[in-house]
């Protein structure tokens, strides 16, 4: 059995069988409510579900985690603190990747204007946005880590410029923001369709924005 808590989460896997035992022990010493299957758990849902797998084509569980509903409270918190941000369609998350519609974007974007790619200008004023962007920041954290990667970097390099927050870090948060707001539909999605014996470690995680 494998058991996870945080604060009153309590997420236990492991053998079928074994499942109302574990409980059973848990709740000898502990009042909780009744288990449940899996649904929200710290923010995330949990939704199960049998898909074929497209390398096998065997049947196989799915677990996908579902954030949506935290990354809109997210968008919205952000609309809140920038309320003349414009949020508009971008393909990626980064400022590198220019279009020509970000030449316009210092109509509704806080501290528009320049578009230079520089991630530490000297000469810029201070951002807009300087008091709350950490706030902004951690909260996108949680569910990047949790289930949305892709948003990992850009969140990550704007941290590190919470204490020298200027102008351009308030366009380079924009545009994070905007690329959340158009991939709510993004899911992380899992599944083992192998056999125990095949399953091996190819990839180390440090614990780190990496």
């Amino acid at each position: 059995l494998f058991l996870v808590v945080y604060v009153d989460d309590f997420k236990l896997s492991g053998p079928t069988e074994n499942l109302d035992k574990g409980w059973a022990l848990i709740r000898s010493g502990i009042d909780t409510d009744t288990p449940h299957d899996m649904s929200l758990f710290l923010g995330c849902r949990h939704e199960e579900s049998v898909e074929t797998s497209p390398w096998t084509g065997r049947k196989v569980r799915v677990l996908t985690y579902n954030m949506e509903s935290f990354l809109r409270d997210a968008v919205e918190k952000y609309q809140i603190l920038a309320p003349d941000a414009k949020l508009r369609f971008v393909a990626t998350p980064h400022m590198e990747d220019l279009d020509p519609m970000d030449a316009t974007i210092a109509a509704g974007v806080p501290g528009g204007g320049s578009t230079s790619k520089s991630t530490a200008p000297s000469d810029e004023p201070t951002g807009e946005l300087k008091n709350v962007a950490a706030s902004i920041l951690m909260k996108l954290l949680y569910a990047a880590r949790m289930c949305r990667y892709d948003l990992l970097q850009p969140i990550g390099r704007l941290a590190c410029m919470v204490t020298k927050w200027d102008t351009h870090c308030d366009r380079m948060l924009h545009r994070l923001m905007c690329y959340v707001h158009r991939t709510y539909h993004l899911r992380k999605v899992g599944w083992v369709g192998e056999k125990a014996e095949t399953i091996g470690v190819h990839l180390y995680a440090d614990a780190d924005f990496a």
